[in-house]
Formats: C-alpha cells, structure tokens, sequence
C-alpha cells in the first residue's frame, strides 16, 4: 500500500471512533482536554518548551481515558504551531469526515515549508533540492486524496474548495486561470495567505511575474493578519521572494543563499525538537501503559475492588501500629446463583461492593475470593466494632428487588484486631476463625 493511500485509509479508520465518541467522549479525560487547551495557547504563543511537556501530559491522559475529536484537534494544533507534523497526523486521521480537510491542510503546510527547503531556485527554472521537492509533491498527493473523499461526499465548504484549488494549480499552473484570483469568501486570513501565496507560484511558473509580484505583496498583507501563525506567514514571505527572484530583483538574488540555507536550517532544528519530543512521548505513553497494567492487575475486574493481592501488598507496606481485619461472607451466594443465573449474581456482587465501599471509605476494602471481601484499616483498631455495625447496616439494607425480589439472602462477618510489626497472616487467619464460628452458630 502506498503512503498516499495508507494515510486515507487510516483516515477512514479514524471515522467511526471520531463520529461514534461524540459529544459524550469530549466529556471523557477531562484532564486531556485541558492540557490540550494549554499547550495550543503556549505553542501559538512561542512557548515550545512549555507546549512540549504539556502535549506529552495530555497524550498520558489521552492514554488512560478515552477522548472525542475536540482534543485531539487541539493536540494536533498544537503540533502543527510547532511544525511537528509527524506528530500531529496520527491525532488528524481520526477526524469525522467533516473535519478531514484538516488533515489535508496540514499536507499543503508540510509541503510548502519542504518547497522553502528545496530551494527557490526550482520556482525559477534552475534545479533545486529533488528529494525535498518530491516530498513537498507526496505531501499535496494526499491532500488532494483527503479532499476529493470529501468532496465525493458533498462536503464541499469554501476551505475544501480553496485547499482543492492549492493542489490543482501545484500540479498544474496553467488551472490558476481557471479559479478565482481573490481567495476571500469564508477563509480565515491563514488559509487566504496560502492560497495567494500558491497563486504567486504558479504565476512564477507560468513567467506572468507582474501578477506573481502582485499576489505576493497581498499574501504579506494578509500575513500581517495572523502574526500568530508563523509558518503561514513564512509561506506568504517565501512566494514573493519566489516572485522576486524570477524577475530578477537585486535584493532577491542577493538575499536567496541566504534564504534557503536559514529554510533548511529551521528544518533541520525543527526535525531535532520533533524527534526529541517524539521520543519523550513514546517514552511518556509506555510509562502510562505500565502504570496501566498494574492497576489492572491491581483490581478486580467485577467490582473494581482492589485483589487479594493488593490486599497483602498493603498489609506487608504498612508500618508498625494498629490494624483491624473484617471479613464478610455472604453465606447464601450459592443459591441466588443456582436460582437466578450467574449474570445475576455477579450484578449482585457489584452491588454488595458498592455498598461496603460506602460504608468503610476510610478503610481498604477488597474482594478476597468468590463472595468473600476484606475490609481492612490502619488507623484505629478500636473503630471495628462501628464498622462492623455499618456493614450490617449496608447490606441490610441494600435494594435488591429488582434483581432478587428481595433482600440479600444473609452474610456472616469475622473480625480480627492487633498491631502489626511482623507477619500479617495471623490477623487475617483470626478473623477467618471467627467467620467459620458464625458460620457454624447460622447453621445450627
């Protein structure tokens, strides 16, 4: 497959988890959505370091919680402020289909800052820089794949129409005769930068320098509009010192070495800083899958309690002092299982650990195995007779009507209290006897 038409598929990957999250998932890693928001104000503003460390913040949280199209605009924003355009494409090709000619735009702006690296000489007729020149080419291929998707499919806005036109008269000169020569109606001031900008070109190549001089000069003008946005304005000074050197202005000729060595060199440093932040992203979202394991392994997967092997972690970490153990078992588990099917008993079980949640938010509070759970507290062995007291009360009178018709069908609690200072298994062994015990007494 080709990276032209990967790139488009990956897009149309993107469309259904870019339309299906919605408004609902915009709502979702909040904590993403504002550090997207603060690294574009710190990325516009010319603050690269600041943008950097919160983009690689928001991509962590982006990692844990699932996010809607909003942000991952605002990252890919963000990446495009500062030219890291690797970066920001995996975040475009998850756009709506409405939203693709985002995607498309960021390939017209990659392949006018690859045209500055190539060298201005190539507008002129010389020979410039073929491979950074190819590349600027691939780059308008697949805008023009994005926007023709869109344009199938009658999404056709003036940006979609104005973007369109930048590729046609890249491929062709000769079609700027075909479009309008004022790029105003509906365009922000970047995009009309660019499009006049892609005029002057295309002027170059077809040797009317009077018009390429003119729509130079009005791609500054507008450039003035959007001092924000540098790498648009540096398009807009880039075509007219095309213009200038093909008319063979003194300033221009002399000016041009100069030119294209800073062109190159700002690439090169902004490939640095990409690949600088890249690996500081990869390394940021494999932490973050770490740390994501290990709260899986952590929790129990029904009632996102914490484990029995949390459990004994928490105890083998705690410092010498008081500790107070409660086991809960519910005794007639089995039947409402054997009764109402195991789906049921596990709504059952979720509802049980919400309930002893509440009632023990002070302690750690853990499903030990099938229909058993711990709580656990380390701040005062004198307060298990009130948390025993409270868990009776929750589970008393815990609503399962719709679930069973009933109440819960009974539970048995054991309890143990000591200090801890060594070997944690006798409190847990001394609770469970007293468990058993009520267990025997029930059945008698």
């Amino acid at each position: 497959m080709s990276a032209a038409v990967g790139d488009v598929v990956g897009a149309a990957d993107g469309d259904a988890a870019g339309e299906a999250a919605g408004d609902a998932a915009g709502h979702a890693g909040g904590d993403a959505g504002r550090l997207a928001d603060l690294a574009l104000r710190a990325a516009v503003h010319g603050h690269s370091a600041v943008a950097v460390d919160r983009l690689i913040d928001a991509e962590r949280a982006v990692r844990v919680a699932p996010v809607g199209w909003r942000v991952r605009r605002t990252l890919a924003r963000s990446y495009r402020h500062l030219r890291m355009y690797e970066l920001a494409v995996p975040h475009l090709q998850r756009a709506p289909i409405g939203h693709r000619h985002e995607l498309a735009e960021l390939h017209l702006i990659w392949a006018d800052e690859l045209d500055q690296v190539a060298g201005a000489d190539g507008w002129s007729g010389r020979r410039g820089d073929r491979s950074s020149r190819d590349a600027a080419a691939a780059h308008r291929r697949r805008a023009e794949l994005h926007l023709t998707t869109m344009r199938d499919r009658q999404d056709d806005p003036p940006l979609v129409a104005a973007l369109m036109d930048e590729c046609r008269i890249a491929a062709d000169p000769a079609a700027v005769d075909t479009i309008s020569d004022h790029p105003e109606a509906g365009l922000l001031p970047g995009a009309r930068v660019r499009g006049y900008a892609a005029r002057c070109r295309a002027m170059v190549r077809l040797g009317r320098l009077p018009e390429a001089l003119w729509h130079g000069r009005r791609a500054i003008e507008l450039a003035g509009q959007t001092p924000e946005d540098r790498t648009t304005a540096r398009s807009g000074h880039y075509a007219l010192h095309c213009a200038e050197l093909a008319a063979a202005s003194p300033g221009a000729v002399v000016a041009d070495p100069l030119v294209t060595a800073a062109a190159r060199r700002l690439w090169l440093e902004r490939s640095h800083a990409m690949d600088a932040a890249g690996l500081r992203r990869d390394s940021a979202l494999l932490d973050a899958q770490r740390e994501a394991a290990e709260r899986l392994a952590a929790v129990d997967p029904l009632t996102s309690l914490a484990n029995r092997e949390t459990l004994s972690s928490w105890l083998a970490q705690r410092p010498a002092g008081p500790m107070s153990i409660v086991m809960v078992d519910l005794t007639a588990f089995k039947t409402v299982n054997d009764t109402f099917g195991h789906p049921v008993g596990d709504q059952v079980l979720v509802r049980v650990a919400n309930a002893l949640a509440i009632a023990a938010s002070d302690s750690l509070v853990c499903r030990f195995g099938g229909d058993e759970f711990v709580v656990a507290n380390d701040r005062d062995d004198h307060r298990v007779a009130t948390t025993v007291l409270a868990i009776r009360r929750a589970l008393s009178e815990l609503d399962l009507g719709d679930l069973l018709g009933g109440p819960l069908p009974g539970c048995e609690i054991g309890w143990a209290v000591g200090r801890l200072g060594g070997p944690t298994g006798g409190l847990l062994a001394e609770a469970d006897r007293r468990l058993l015990e009520a267990k025997r007494r029930r059945s008698r």
